[in-house]
């Protein structure tokens, strides 16, 4: 399991709090988790995940396969497969929570034969 802690500095930009190599043949999970985002006392409602090529935030992308976004309390967890070797994806993971509150990061994936 791939974790995404949102203590991981930002990249040079700003975008990203980390960046990810993923086979194009794996199926794994990328967690996130919201403790230091999320106020005391709430949780997390909802969580969606959408793809996009890299660098773009219009143009959504089918290369890469979210195949389930689940929650607990506190975390998301996002499940990817496929990609096309040698493309960077971000995967967008945006939250509601209980209180009504919504916040997203992105996770930025390069696809690489391992």
């Amino acid at each position: 399991m791939v974790s995404y802690p949102l203590s991981q500095p930002w990249d040079a930009r700003r975008y990203y709090h980390a960046v990810y190599r993923k086979d194009p043949d794996s199926v794994m999970p990328y967690t996130i988790n919201w403790d230091d985002i999320i106020p005391a006392g709430d949780t997390i409602d909802t969580a969606t995940s959408t793809a996009f090529i890299h660098g773009s935030t219009e143009t959504t992308t089918t290369d890469i396969t979210v195949d389930s976004t689940t929650t607990t309390a506190r975390t998301s967890v996002t499940v990817l497969s496929g990609g096309v070797d040698n493309t960077d994806y971000d995967i967008r993971v945006r939250i509601t929570t209980d209180a009504g509150y919504e916040d997203d990061r992105t996770l930025h994936i390069k696809t690489r034969h391992l």
